[in-house]
């Protein structure tokens, strides 16, 4: 759906010279310039674009990936080349910067997964007819850096890896209305579609609190999947405590539930 259109070019010699071009649709609003397409047997095309408003959760409605319970609002910089016919493939590379990230269950409750307040990504992302790829390095509020890649299947959904060495939880805005604290190794993924969702993610944490109880270093696998976050096969270490165990959130009616062993605590 490419909505309301303005430009203003010339052709000659079966090439399209366009010097700026706007689009906007209900996903948002992007204007393209120095434009120029080699109308031949294929139909190629070199550009740039600059991104002023991508609502995410609107354009994967608008192809048709369904109503996916992910907000973030996109802008970026992103000179893009590639094929339009007779097959599509479209390739940009850049910035782009995002804000107002949030990840919810979906449904009535709608219950926050997370919430960034702002993001940014430099790398590449390709369109062809079936599908959208990406690859990426990340940065999330003031402190963490990460690398991410993904795939939208125009018709089974989406899957997302990221890994960082370094995330701060004072860069994440909500998790799950946990209060946390300290800083974390990750690394995992999340699939699924406008239906249902997972994650998947290893963590290995250091100088961790938990709702104001010091942890101190925990490894544990993350997942959530249908309204329930889980931390399964935490072990962890405080001075010279020693623990394990398990730990559920369920996001729908806002309740914990901990399983914990300690095989050496110390209580001076």
């Amino acid at each position: 759906v490419i909505g309301d259109a303005k430009s203003k070019g010339s052709v000659k010699n079966k090439k399209l010279s366009v010097q700026k071009l706007k689009v906007s649709n209900s996903g948002g609003s992007a204007s393209i310039t120095d434009l120029s397409m080699d109308l031949g047997e294929k139909i190629t095309f070199e550009t740039k674009a600059a991104v002023q408003r991508l609502d995410l959760r609107q354009f994967l409605k608008n192809i048709k990936v369904g109503d996916v319970p992910v907000e973030l609002t996109l802008s970026g910089d992103l000179p893009c080349s590639g094929e339009l016919s007779p097959k599509i493939l479209v390739t940009c590379k850049g910035s782009a910067q995002g804000k107002d990230l949030h990840i919810s269950t979906g449904g009535e409750s709608n219950a926050t997964i997370i919430k960034l307040a702002s993001m940014g990504a430099v790398g590449s992302v390709t369109v062809d007819s079936k599908k959208v790829t990406y690859t990426a390095d990340v940065t999330a509020g003031e402190k963490s850096v990460g690398k991410s890649k993904g795939t939208v299947s125009y018709e089974k959904g989406f899957k997302v890896q990221y890994e960082g060495d370094r995330v701060y939880f004072s860069d994440v805005e909500n998790l799950s209305n946990l209060k946390l604290e300290g800083s974390a190794k990750i690394k995992g993924s999340t699939e699924g579609t406008s239906k249902w969702g997972t994650i998947k993610m290893n963590v290995d944490t250091q100088d961790f609190w938990l709702e104001d109880y010091a942890l101190g270093d925990v490894k544990s696998e993350v997942r959530y999947k249908a309204g329930i976050l889980t931390f399964r096969k935490a072990l962890g270490r405080f001075q010279t405590t020693r623990y394990g165990g398990n730990l559920s959130v369920n996001l729908l009616n806002n309740t914990i539930a901990i399983n914990a062993r300690s095989t050496y605590a110390d209580l001076d």
